[in-house]
C-alpha cells in the first residue's frame, strides 16, 4: 500500500514536471505560430540589416549613448529609441517609443491591438512579460524577423523590430 502511494505521488510530479516543461517549451518557441510576412518590413526608413547604424543614429535629432553588456555588437539608445547592430554595423535590433515613426502598414505609438490585428492578420503571439506588459508579436521565419508590439490598455506603447538569425 505505501509502495503504491509512493509510485502515484511520483507519477503526479512527473506529469506535472512534464506540462511546466511542455507549457515553456510552447510559450518560448515562435515555430507553433504561423509565418506572417515581414520581408518588406520597416519603420520609418529604417529596414533591418540595410540600415547603417551610423547613418540612422546621425538622422535623428536626439542625444544616444552607448549601451553595454548588450547581445548586440553595438548597441545606442536615446529616451525613444535603442538600436543593435551586428558587426558589419548594420541594424539587427530597434526599439521605437516614437510617435513619429510608423510601420509599412501604418502603426505607431498609440495605435489600437485591434488595428494591428486587423492589418497584420491573425498570425501572430500574445504574451505578457513582468514589469513590461502584453505584447502581441509576429514572426517571420522566411526574413528571419519579429515585430513586436508592446500594449497597455490595449494600446501600442513601444514597438521592437528585431533580426532572428
Amino acid at each position: 500500500m505505501r509502495r503504491r502511494k509512493i509510485h502515484i505521488i511520483i507519477a503526479v510530479l512527473s506529469i506535472i514536471i512534464f506540462c511546466f516543461i511542455g507549457w515553456f517549451i510552447y510559450t518560448s518557441n515562435y515555430h507553433f505560430v504561423a509565418n506572417a510576412n515581414l520581408g518588406n518590413e520597416q519603420i520609418g526608413d529604417i529596414n533591418l540589416s540595410d540600415s547603417s547604424l551610423e547613418n540612422v543614429v546621425s538622422s535623428i535629432q536626439e542625444e544616444f549613448t552607448e549601451n553595454k553588456g548588450t547581445p548586440y555588437y553595438y548597441s545606442v539608445s536615446s529616451p525613444t529609441f535603442t538600436f543593435g547592430a551586428n558587426k558589419e554595423g548594420k541594424i539587427i535590433y530597434m526599439q521605437s517609443r516614437s510617435e513619429i515613426l510608423s510601420t509599412m502598414k501604418d502603426i505607431t505609438i498609440g495605435s489600437n491591438i485591434e488595428n494591428i490585428k486587423q492589418k497584420y492578420g491573425e498570425n501572430y503571439i500574445q504574451g505578457k512579460e513582468m514589469g513590461i506588459g502584453n505584447y502581441t508579436m509576429y514572426v517571420d521565419r522566411a526574413s528571419n524577423k519579429t515585430l513586436r508590439f508592446w500594449s497597455q490598455n490595449e494600446h501600442v506603447i513601444q514597438i521592437d523590430f528585431e533580426s532572428i538569425k
